[in-house]
């Protein structure tokens, strides 16, 4: 059985590839911003898996900054 909640580092460079190793949310090159990071929009706990539909390929910048407005959203509430 394939356990969707983890990735292999064989698995996230297919993904990088996938998106010509480009960051989805600034649209810089994995070479201007380091190496990507695979998110999940829906988190671990809430059931979210690695799936196509359910990932976004970041920098890291890109990536605190969804994990930044996530938390904030959760406090607002």
């Amino acid at each position: 059985m394939i356990d969707l909640t983890k990735l292999t580092p064989k698995e996230k460079e297919v993904l990088r590839k996938l998106v010509l190793y480009t960051c989805e949310g600034c649209f810089k090159d994995e070479s201007e911003v380091g190496t990507l990071e695979v998110h999940r929009l829906k988190r671990n706990h809430q059931g979210g898996i690695y799936h196509l539909r359910n990932i976004k390929i970041l920098c890291k910048k890109c990536h605190d900054l969804y994990h930044q407005n996530e938390m904030s959203n959760c406090r607002s509430r």
